[in-house]
C-alpha cells in the first residue's frame, strides 16, 4: 500500500518489539504486531497488500508450548494467525497470497497452502553439517518458482524450484 512502511528492530538476536509500521509522512508510528516477552518474532515480509508473514521461533522448551511457526497478521485486525506450526526460520509469500514457503535450520523447504496451512516438503539437505548459509526462500514475481540459497554441493549456490507441478 502506497505510503505505508513496515520495518523491524534488528538486534542480531531477539528484540523487545521487532515489527513496526509507519506512514511515509512519519505519522502513526507504532508496533505492527505487539509481541509478548516470551516470543521471538523474526523474518517478516509482506504477503500481498494487506498481510504480513513472519516466523515465531521457539528457542526453548517454554516457547514450544506456545504458538510458533509461520504466522501472519492483517492490517485490519492485527490478530495472530498461525499458518503452519514447525520450527521454521525464514519465510516468503507468493504475490497473490495463496502460498507461503518456509525453511528450517536443517535446510528443508516447505510449501504451505495459504488457505489450509497444509505444508508439503519441497526439498531438503540444503544446510549440511557445518554449513553457514540459510536458504532464505523467496517467490518469483509471478509466483511460479522459489529461489533459495543452498550449501548442498559445498558452495553457496542459488537453486530454483518450479512450482507448476507442486499441487496439494
Amino acid at each position: 500500500m502506497s505510503g505505508l512502511i513496515m520495518y523491524c528492530w534488528e538486534t542480531g538476536g531477539d528484540s523487545q518489539q521487532r515489527m513496526w509500521i509507519v506512514r511515509a509522512d512519519g505519522s502513526n508510528n507504532g508496533p505492527f504486531y505487539k509481541e509478548t516477552y516470551d516470543e521471538w518474532v523474526t523474518h517478516e515480509v509482506w504477503w500481498g497488500p494487506k498481510k504480513v508473514l513472519f516466523t515465531i521461533w521457539p528457542r526453548n522448551e517454554q516457547m514450544l508450548k506456545k504458538p510458533y511457526g509461520i504466522a501472519y497478521i492483517t492490517l485490519q485486525d492485527r490478530a495472530l494467525n498461525i499458518l503452519s506450526q514447525k520450527k521454521y526460520w525464514h519465510v516468503g509469500g507468493s504475490p497473490d497470497g495463496k502460498w507461503a514457503v518456509g525453511d528450517t535450520f536443517d535446510g528443508e523447504l516447505y510449501l504451505i497452502n495459504g488457505d489450509t496451512g497444509e505444508a508439503k516438503l519441497l526439498t531438503q539437505g540444503h544446510r549440511p553439517r557445518g554449513a553457514t548459509v540459510h536458504p532464505h526462500p523467496s517467490f518469483s514475481p509471478d509466483g511460479a518458482s522459489i529461489l533459495f540459497c543452498s550449501e548442498k554441493n559445498g558452495n553457496w549456490d542459488l537453486f530454483l524450484v518450479q512450482l507448476k507441478q507442486q499441487v496439494f
